[in-house]
């Protein structure tokens, strides 16, 4: 079961997320649909560790087993839920991560299905296009390729 539940306020998860980083440009993805870029990973389920989740989510999205270095962020966002109106406050645990680069596409972009067949679009962000774009976390936009050295903790209102 995931951690998340549902309120008369709104709604809570608690998810994951990974870095990943390659030749100075950010893994991003994105679906049919939404305006916003956001980074690999998804919802923690209930008695597991958020590496253990984060393994899970990378090997269902990208296919590919993930080495995880370190703990990047701990965000808390407050946010409405573009098209549904539904209020959401979410913790996100950003990992820093290396994947098996060779067996990813070579090109900046491609669609991949994730292992319920969910397709997800993939793109190779350079720095400038990270600074422009829609993406969450809103930190990376400030600091990629430079990224903190120790875990930072950030709260977002929006």
């Amino acid at each position: 079961m995931d951690c998340t539940f549902k309120t008369p306020e709104g709604n809570f998860n608690y998810r994951v997320a990974g870095v990943a980083s390659h030749n100075g440009r950010l893994l991003a993805m994105k679906e049919e649909g939404i305006s916003h870029y956001y980074l690999p990973g998804g919802r923690v389920k209930l008695n597991e560790s958020a590496e253990a989740a984060l393994k899970r989510e990378l090997v269902e999205e990208l296919c590919l087993p993930v080495k995880i270095k370190r703990p990047q962020w701990l965000v808390e966002s407050f946010f409405v839920l573009e098209g549904k109106n539904e209020k959401f406050h979410e913790l996100c645990l950003y990992y820093l991560v290396d994947l098996p680069w060779e067996e990813l596409p070579a090109s900046d972009r491609w669609e991949q299905p994730d292992s319920d067949g969910t397709p997800h679009l993939y793109y190779w962000l350079a720095p400038e296009e990270v600074r422009g774009a829609r993406l969450y976390p809103v930190c990376l936009q400030e600091c990629f390729p430079d990224l903190p050295e120790h875990l930072e903790i950030v709260t977002v209102f929006e």
